[in-house]
């Protein structure tokens, strides 16, 4: 496994229609790019103009302009819009600014989007023969379906010595020390401040911190799983890790956002990671990265939040307002996503070689003994092993009916001679009742000499598995087949690579004292 501190942080922005990638060390922050800039006097036509920061002139550059040869000469009077390119019709769409920083020196550019953030192995990085010491001499190889390549900015040779290229020089730095105001006059240590990512999710702006956000991208296809509570929306593939993907929203509570249409933008994954724990979060769009210190976040009151362990307090942004600061140590270790995350650890951890072992072990040493499964629809994927089921019958339509039968039952059928009672599964479980199809299947259930029907949708096949494919927690005691009240329980893994799916582990003999 590679180590975090090994990979090359960068942020990608777009600017018309091409991925640039740049340092995140040297991409400060993500502004929206004002309606209007203020001119830079015999500035030339790489720079669009400049506008105020937090106290701070930021001169910006159009990052188009650069990447191509400038057309005829517009003033900043045309405004940033035209600044991007002549000719075009209809409102401008909403641009940002990207900040980056080096040696003291300070630049805007002018971007379209701020796409996403990438981390990947030095070895990504390939140099461009024939332009070196240029702002693009280093182009970014990214993993992925079909792999691409994404010219690297070099910020410090654009600040230096790209001709035209007007940055601002910083105040000069003061160390982390400044004047308190205390009745002694000694100075005060101020916080450092730390990089935050900010997104929106719903109406709402959140911020994580950037350290705990190693990728941000368009929404990878999600592999559905069981979840009761509905707060796990499924499973995606990203490099190499099964990452469950979290509903933010019903997690903590939060007020619920307007349904997305169809015509609508694409959702995000944002992945979050500490300590080796992956958690994926919808959210609506990226807004940029913004440097505040610990002391500009203000710690919620009591009663704020029905999840106040979630929070670490509220940012005022500079352009989008105020956001929420979420504690990812706290995402992670809540009771839903714990479940299932501690399952994912253990599951690693019985592959792992043991400490001093000449050679891994095999699947079947490292995980014991391999389990028949049988997989099945009940409102979503389920298995059960094959051991528990005595026997598997047609479900006759229409069932012997008894007046006022409750807790899910169905009915009485005839099986060996005798009446055997068939309880859905699907109430049992929690979800919607729906209509016997032909498909649909008993499952007969033993205990000493009572039986008992689960009527299931429709059978899918026989998996053999060992531990390893087992992930979550076991299921709390208790006839309700829920882990903890979580509503997660124990998962199998069916499958492998992008074909692999997820389901439920039902244990039917809880369900028989029903």
């Amino acid at each position: 496994m590679t180590s975090d501190t090994a990979l090359l942080h960068y942020g990608i922005v777009r600017a018309a229609g091409q991925d640039i990638a740049i340092a995140a060390s040297e991409l400060v922050e993500a502004v929206d790019m004002p309606p209007q800039l203020m001119p830079m006097p015999g500035a030339s036509a790489l720079m669009a103009g400049m506008f105020m920061l937090r106290g701070q002139l930021i001169p910006v550059l159009e990052l188009q302009r650069l990447m191509a040869p400038p057309g005829p000469a517009l003033t900043v009077a045309d405004g940033p819009a035209a600044a991007v390119g002549a000719g075009s019709a209809g409102p401008a769409a909403a641009r940002q600014v990207a900040v980056v920083a080096h040696g003291g020196m300070r630049l805007g550019l002018g971007v379209d989007a701020i796409a996403e953030v990438l981390r990947v192995l030095p070895a990504a990085i390939i140099p461009l023969a024939g332009a070196p010491g240029g702002p693009f001499d280093r182009w970014l190889v990214a993993d992925g379906p079909g792999g691409r390549a994404l010219p690297v900015l070099q910020v410090a040779a654009l600040l230096e010595r790209t001709p035209g290229v007007v940055p601002a020089r910083e105040p000069a730095a003061a160390g982390l020390m400044a004047s308190a105001g205390g009745a002694d006059g000694q100075a005060r240590p101020v916080a450092a401040p730390r990089r935050h990512t900010l997104a929106m999710l719903g109406a709402q702006v959140l911020a994580f911190d950037f350290a705990d956000v190693p990728d941000v991208r368009p929404m990878p296809e999600m592999r559905p799983f069981f979840a009761a509570s509905g707060a796990l929306l499924g499973l995606v593939a990203w490099r190499g890790h099964d990452v469950p993907v979290a509903d933010l929203q019903r997690l903590l509570d939060l007020p619920a956002a307007a349904p997305a249409t169809s015509a609508g933008p694409r959702p995000l994954l944002m992945v979050l990671q500490r300590e080796g724990r992956l958690l994926g979060l919808q959210v609506d769009a990226l807004l940029g990265m913004e440097m505040a210190a610990t002391d500009a976040i203000v710690p919620l009151g009591a009663g704020a939040s029905l999840h106040p362990e979630c929070y670490a307090g509220a940012l005022r942004t500079a352009q989008h307002g105020i956001a929420a600061v979420l504690r990812v140590d706290a995402l992670l270790a809540h009771p839903l996503v714990a479940s299932f995350l501690e399952g994912q650890l253990s599951a690693a951890a019985r592959k792992a070689p043991q400490a001093g072992s000449p050679t891994s072990p095999s699947p079947v040493q490292a995980a014991g003994a391999r389990t028949t499964f049988l997989v099945y629809q009940a409102g979503g994927g389920c298995a059960t092993p094959l051991a528990e089921v005595e026997e598997i019958l047609a479900y006759p339509s229409p069932a012997v009916r008894i007046d006022a039968a409750g807790s899910g039952m169905c009915g009485l059928v005839e099986c060996k001679g005798r009446p055997l009672e068939v309880f859905d599964l699907r109430t049992l479980l929690g979800l919607p009742e729906a209509e016997a199809t032909p498909q649909a299947r008993v499952l007969v259930v033993r205990r000493g000499e009572r039986l008992r029907g689960f009527l299931v949708d429709s059978l899918v096949s026989l998996v053999t598995a060992d531990a390893a494919a087992q992930i979550g927690r076991d299921p709390a005691a208790g006839g309700d087949g829920r882990a903890g009240g979580s509503g997660l329980g124990r998962m199998l893994v069916v499958g492998q690579g992008a074909g692999a799916t997820t389901c439920r582990q039902v244990d039917l003999g809880r369900f028989m004292g029903h």
